[in-house]
């Protein structure tokens, strides 16, 4: 098993990525990504490629109920690879 955490800004990473700095960048408001945009499909294919993500049957997002927005991303990236996307999703933190 494998697993990688999705960010607005950076794209997938592993769980040992140290993030530099901090950063106010979210899928979730469009305002947001206007000053500080959010890391491109186009981007997030490449990491799949690169991270051999696309090597799996499966992938399951584990989201809370504002992770809609960050379910399009992965469905959006994954779409031209044969990888089946299962959602699992919980009440607000």
């Amino acid at each position: 098993m494998r697993w990688v955490i999705l960010s607005s800004l950076y794209g997938f990473i592993n769980p040992d990525f140290v993030i530099p700095e901090d950063y106010d960048v979210t899928f979730n408001n469009p305002y947001h990504a206007i000053i500080n945009p959010t890391v491109s499909i186009d981007s997030l294919v490449q990491q799949i490629r690169d991270m051999n993500l696309d090597s799996f049957d499966m992938a399951c997002l584990f989201s809370s109920c504002w992770g809609e927005k960050y379910r399009m991303r992965v469905e959006n990236a994954f779409i031209s690879f044969p990888v089946r996307i299962d959602l699992f999703s919980q009440g607000g933190f």
